[in-house]
């Protein structure tokens, strides 16, 4: 029903094993669990490797997500460790939404200031506050942990970009139209916590390419927008 696809390159090899070992604890469902690379294997009990040789960053994802035989995917980079258990009841509640509400991705994440949502008309589902994110909003193709239908996944990742182009362009593709991307927590209890953590960010390390998202995007700006 859903495959586990972790996007990652050889030079991020050195996260792999903290990410293996939250991911044995915390990723608790029936499914294939892929890492994406140029040519090291992930050589873990239960992990496949997607080798691609060199290439851009979406040439090498597509290259995997062309071959999923699911008809969802939860796609997560190699940097956001799962420090909170998602089981099996957690993906069939957000694939019951997505198939009920026709829905093209659910980010599970605590809302962003970076994003703009639709908070008057907000849905409780089955003990979940679901926001839909408005189809204006920037960052529609964000990395953050999701469920995304796959056949959207790929109609939104195009060839030749990077992981921000993704991010910001694969957003300019569909900006306006009506994306049925939606964000909900992973649990209806009080959260103060994000539910998966930056090891990159966290550690002090900035990420290629950031800077050209903080000169695109006006975040003050955003964050003013978004309270």
């Amino acid at each position: 029903m859903i495959t586990l696809l972790i996007g990652t390159c050889d030079s991020y090899s050195y996260l792999w094993d903290n990410f293996v070992n939250l991911c044995d604890k915390h990723w608790l469902v029936d499914s294939k669990k892929i890492f994406i690379s140029e040519s090291k294997l992930a050589d873990f009990i239960g992990y496949e490797t997607h080798t691609t040789g060199d290439g851009m960053w979406t040439d090498r994802m597509l290259s995997a997500i062309k071959h999923v035989e699911t008809e969802y995917t939860f796609f997560v980079l190699e940097d956001y460790f799962l420090t909170e258990a998602i089981c099996q009841a957690d993906i069939d509640t957000y694939i019951k939404f997505i198939e009920k509400f026709n829905a093209n991705k659910i980010m599970i994440e605590p809302l962003s200031y970076l994003m703009k949502y639709d908070m008057k008309n907000h849905t409780n589902y089955e003990g979940r506050s679901v926001y839909k994110i408005m189809d204006n909003s920037d960052f529609l193709t964000s990395v953050q942990p999701s469920v995304w239908k796959t056949e959207h996944l790929l109609k939104v990742m195009k060839p030749g970009w990077s992981p921000w182009e993704f991010e910001c362009s694969g957003t300019d593709l569909i900006r306006g139209e009506e994306n049925k991307i939606y964000n909900v927590s992973n649990t209806n209890a009080p959260r103060t916590e994000k539910i998966y953590w930056n090891a990159v960010r966290k550690g002090g390390i900035i990420s290629e390419g950031w800077n050209e998202i903080k000169n695109r995007f006006n975040l003050k700006e955003m964050r003013r927008l978004n309270k």
